[in-house]
């Protein structure tokens, strides 16, 4: 819901400013969103994620950092990694405690196409730079692991559950001055889970497994 808000808030300025810096000269719009500025690679750590839920009992969030790199003139790849955690203030009950907290990790790797790059480089809109509108398709891997739940896993302790999400995504980026970036997707996510070797004692039920289901996501914090 956070995400949606944002959505409504940000997306209006930043596409109108797109075509705003388009119009006025150079000396009387300053290039907040460095459209001018030429920008093959990129490392993004995302702030806005990093405390996502903080409450009396504690508090959780997902630290991301991700790398993307211009293959071409349209084309990029994009490389994050991502850790969810949760932190309590005070100890679970005995019967859920175990050695592993609550989190995750995943990998996400995404091509992307900034679809009119070509265009604002050759009316000399824009630079060869990673600060503009794209389609993608995001490919997620993930690896939970949770405390013990008595109620959904009985005595067999911790349990883990990998999935693999495939989605097409509409996407916006945008440098925000020397050090800041903003990027905001969303699309359709395909969605599968399955059994591991060990440890594992839930996965996905068949009749949603692949089945699309809608998936945005908000990035906002430091790039260098």
């Amino acid at each position: 819901m956070k995400q949606i808000i944002y959505l409504f808030l940000l997306c209006p300025f930043l596409i109108i400013s797109q075509t705003s810096a388009q119009k006025r000269p150079n000396h009387l719009y300053p290039d907040l969103f460095r459209f001018k500025i030429e920008e093959r690679s990129i490392w993004k750590l995302d702030l806005l994620n990093a405390v996502r839920d903080l409450n009396k009992t504690g508090f959780s969030g997902f630290f991301n950092v991700g790398f993307e790199q211009k293959l071409g003139t349209a084309l990029s790849i994009d490389a994050t990694i991502g850790a969810w955690y949760q932190f309590r203030f005070s100890p679970a009950k005995a019967s859920a405690i175990f050695s592993l907290p609550d989190g995750s990790v995943s990998l996400t790797i995404e091509p992307r196409f900034y679809y009119n790059m070509n265009k604002r480089i050759r009316t000399f809109k824009g630079a060869n730079n990673l600060s503009a509108n794209y389609i993608g398709l995001q490919g997620i891997t993930q690896l939970l692991f949770l405390r013990r739940d008595p109620q959904i896993v009985g005595g067999k302790g911790v349990y883990f559950f990998h999935g693999f999400t495939a989605a097409p995504v509409y996407g916006l980026q945008r440098r925000i001055g020397k050090r800041g970036f903003f990027d905001f997707s969303l699309g359709l996510r395909f969605f599968s889970g399955k059994y591991a070797q060990r440890g594992f004692v839930i996965r996905t039920p068949d009749e949603v497994r692949w089945k699309p289901s809608p998936i945005t996501k908000l990035r906002m914090g430091i790039a260098f």
